[in-house]
């Protein structure tokens, strides 16, 4: 089995490298920028083409590492050079692989696999530690799933419908956090911390609870006024956060009572609640 990436972009090349490792051939990349095709193949010891058929030709499973935007142009594009038995994967979180299934006589299976891990350069490095979601032609997903666990990764399969939740989730715990650790640094530097205090103090708080809720879990980890179940101080915050960040401090605030009354189903936490409610104001 030979690999082959169209898209030479962050997650091909890192897919590639960790690929390679895991004793799978990759043959190289193709890609619109042939520049970027050859960095990605000096990267991975492999080749650029600068023919996409040639490409297409020397692969079995073929990855469209490609925008999300993208995906159904380039999958038109090559879908006449596709041969029986060939995996052509995509690497959206939101998009199902549907977007590849247009031809109901095909002979080839897609298939969408969505690495959990963030991609901040093209060396981004993967361990078994990553879990590789599947979706698409059931078979395929199959023989794939069966593939990257014997690499010692996890791989789980998911229904189509289930695409846009998923990938919700995995927003929620990575690319949001960047906009409630902004949010933070804005209220320090309101509260007349420089730029150099604020991030050090983000960092000490952000990092103990990030190991907190890794080692206890999300529940367990939880601390602070909305734990307590301490009204007056969420009060005092609310009447001194600037207008504009008044809403992600309630909406969060409400989230986390859910998970404050889990931790102490038999605390009372209704007036608390009520304030939340009470404080809320319109954007």
């Amino acid at each position: 089995m030979t690999i082959g990436f169209i898209g030479a972009g962050n997650v091909g090349t890192s897919l590639g490298r960790y690929f390679i490792t895991q004793g799978e051939a990759v043959a190289g990349y193709a890609s619109r920028t042939f520049e970027h095709a050859q960095e990605s193949a000096m990267l991975t010891n492999t080749d650029a083409f600068a023919s996409t058929e040639e490409l297409v030709a020397a692969c079995d499973w073929l990855f469209l590492t490609v925008s999300d935007s993208a995906i159904a142009t380039v999958f038109q594009e090559i879908e006449p050079l596709l041969r029986p038995g060939m995996i052509i994967f995509h690497c959206s979180g939101a998009a199902s692989a549907q977007i590849m299934a247009m031809n109901d006589t095909r002979s080839y299976a897609v298939v969408s696999l969505h690495p959990i891990s963030a991609f901040p350069a093209k060396t981004t490095a993967l361990d078994t530690s990553v879990i590789f979601t599947l979706e698409g032609d059931s078979q395929a997903c199959e023989d794939v799933q069966q593939k990257i666990m014997c690499w010692g990764n996890e791989a789980p399969i998911i229904d189509a419908p289930q695409k846009a939740l998923y990938h919700a989730a995995c927003v929620t715990c990575s690319n949001l956090v960047n906009g409630l650790v902004h949010t933070s640094q804005q209220l320090f530097g309101e509260a007349g911390f420089s730029g150099d205090i604020a991030q050090q103090a983000f960092r000490q708080l952000f990092l103990q609870n990030a190991q907190n809720i890794y080692d206890k879990g999300p529940i367990a980890a939880l601390t602070g006024p909305i734990e307590r179940g301490d009204q007056t101080t969420v009060d005092k915050h609310l009447a001194v956060i600037p207008k504009k960040y008044q809403n992600t401090y309630r909406v969060m605030s409400k989230s986390v009572l859910e998970v404050a009354k889990l931790k102490h189903p038999s605390r009372n936490y209704e007036a608390l609640s009520r304030s939340l409610e009470m404080n809320e104001k319109p954007n």
